[in-house]
């Protein structure tokens, strides 16, 4: 049986980075990045595999009819079969990463497991786990980030992301064959999440460009984006409320503030809601999976949900300069949400046109980094 390294997050660890970084070049040749529906692998692999219709549902309701599903199912398959031929006939080690295999159900991952058999691979697995605590923050972020607004104690499903997809991996894939660790940048090459994977299953990365994605924002950024979201709740979908939103955050990317940290008085009540299971996790090096690697400060966090509407005076301050308005004051609260998300309105495409630009060029580039690589595969297969 031939090598695959199948990396499968979790999700919320740097796998977004670690796709872009090796889709755009991979340093060490003995390894190849499936190239697949994009610069990830999430919607050909919930295609090819998966037997839940909510998971179709979840990846593509808004773009495929539920009738063309077989159809995605099939070529998703033959385009993955083609990819590792490809891999086989110039002798290079394929890597398909995919964080959503995390959450797939044990069925899928079986079905993953004999494809890869079928073409002569045994997948060898690859998972980063994150503190729980520190897992939960990032998630809270993504959710703002994507329009919504999530609810600050609904944390239960926490627990669900841990124990239960540990075993389910190990299960079917075989212990020996699953490679966890816990997701700490302080004991990372440069903090870099990059270089640790690539150094983990053997690539050398040598000085080659790292690709940072979907990086975080700070707690004022994401205090302004939820109120954004609190005013526009019922308009999240479509092109254009997507692009809005998008100019939005890249603008706050330059806005000043502290890390997005949970108050003491609800990590406590987090850390009551965990599992026992979760608590006992090991990685491969006997490391126990602790609630949190990063510092706290006992006083600072988001509390409530009130908390999210509490803009300092530097925030204010920094809005009117990047909008030339005037500084919102501190009124009444419901006065100044509308007021504050007026100036945010402020950010528009034909007003920062170099924002705009830079999304669209961003576009361009994979879309023709991907199509070329297809063809190139399509060449060696």
């Amino acid at each position: 049986m031939k090598k695959l390294i199948f990396h499968v997050g979790m999700p919320k660890s740097g796998s977004t980075s670690i796709q872009s970084t090796l889709f755009s070049n991979t340093p060490d040749k003995r390894f190849r990045l499936i190239t697949l529906d994009s610069v990830f692998g999430n919607r050909c692999v919930v295609a090819a595999f998966t037997t839940d219709d909510r998971s179709h549902y979840a990846f593509f309701s808004e773009t495929v009819p539920k009738w063309y599903f077989p159809f995605l199912s099939r070529s998703s398959r033959n385009y993955l079969r083609r990819a590792l031929r490809a891999c086989a006939q110039t002798d290079v080690v394929p890597i398909l990463s995919t964080e959503v295999a995390w959450v797939f159900q044990e069925i899928d991952l079986q079905s993953i497991k004999e494809f890869f058999e079928s073409e002569g691979y045994q997948a060898e697995v690859y998972g980063y786990v994150r503190p729980p605590l520190d897992f939960y923050e990032s998630v809270f972020q993504q959710i703002v980030k994507i329009g919504r607004q999530p609810n600050l104690h609904n944390n239960t499903h926490v627990s669900r992301h841990y124990s239960d997809r540990i075993a389910s991996l190990q299960k079917v894939f075989g212990k020996d064959q699953v490679r966890l660790k816990v997701f700490d940048p302080k004991s990372f090459p440069q903090r870099c999440v990059v270089r640790d994977f690539c150094g983990w299953i053997g690539m050398d990365f040598g000085d080659a460009n790292v690709i940072r994605e979907n990086e975080s924002i700070n707690s004022e950024a994401i205090k302004l984006l939820y109120a954004w979201n609190r005013v526009h709740n019922k308009n999240v979908y479509g092109l254009y409320p997507r692009l809005k939103r998008r100019i939005v955050l890249e603008a706050l990317q330059d806005l000043p503030g502290k890390p997005l940290r949970l108050h003491a008085s609800l990590v406590k009540e987090f850390e009551a809601g965990l599992s026992t299971e979760v608590k006992e996790i090991r990685d491969e090096n006997g490391r126990i999976l602790p609630l949190t690697v990063v510092e706290r400060e006992s006083t600072y966090g988001i509390k409530t949900v009130d908390d999210f509407f509490d803009f300092s005076d530097e925030t204010l301050q920094w809005l009117a300069n990047r909008t030339n308005h005037q500084r919102v004051v501190q009124s009444d609260p419901s006065q100044r949400l509308q007021k504050v998300v007026d100036q945010l309105s402020y950010f528009s495409w034909w007003r920062f046109p170099g924002i705009l630009g830079r999304l669209l060029w961003d576009e361009f580039r994979l879309s023709w980094q991907r199509i070329w690589k297809k063809r190139r595969m399509q060449v060696r297969s």
